[in-house]
């Protein structure tokens, strides 16, 4: 076989190698791309069955919370020792810090603020000296915010004798 024969065989085997390459690649560009359609359609099924409300059956199913009633999430929460200075915060959802401002007078700071200041805050503790009740509230007067902002909740704690006093167990819930 001459020279000029075999180099033109050999350019003829290189360019089927060259063909079955190429085809090759288009058939996995095709595998690609099909995957990738099918997760786009997955993404889009996904986000179709996760897109629902805080009322919808299946969320008061997994909260073990039955009938037409709405429910409303607690949006912050705290167990503090406000015996300790600063108080000591036992768990919490939501609250960076407490800051003891004076006797039995704490304010609450938020990580991520409320939408706005019209949240309902619910309190329970427990005096551990006298036996005596107390009286748990936010602080200021009736008719106004007192100290409720977006980003912060200061509450106070007096003794059955109307005097501050400081409290071993308080415990704040915080609802919008």
């Amino acid at each position: 076989m001459s020279l000029e024969s075999q180099v033109a065989q050999l350019s003829q085997n290189v360019a089927n190698l060259v063909n079955r390459v190429a085809t090759q690649a288009d058939n996995w560009n095709a595998m690609v791309q099909n995957k990738i359609n099918e997760l786009e359609q997955w993404k889009q099924n996904a986000n179709s069955q996760l897109n629902f409300v805080a009322n919808d059956p299946k969320v008061k199913t997994a909260l073990n919370a039955s009938g037409d009633a709405p429910i409303y999430a607690c949006r912050a929460w705290v167990n503090f020792d406000g015996t300790t200075s600063p108080p000591t915060i036992r768990a919490s959802g939501n609250v960076s810090s407490i800051v003891k401002n004076g006797v039995g007078d704490y304010t609450i700071n938020f990580i991520t603020p409320m939408p706005d200041t019209n949240y309902v805050s619910v309190f329970g503790g427990r005096n551990n000296e006298d036996g005596q009740g107390v009286w748990l509230c936010e602080y200021g007067d009736q008719n106004s915010q007192g100290g409720k902002t977006t980003t912060s909740l200061r509450v106070r704690n007096v003794d059955g004798n109307h005097r501050a006093s400081d409290i071993g167990v308080f415990m704040v819930a915080i609802f919008r």
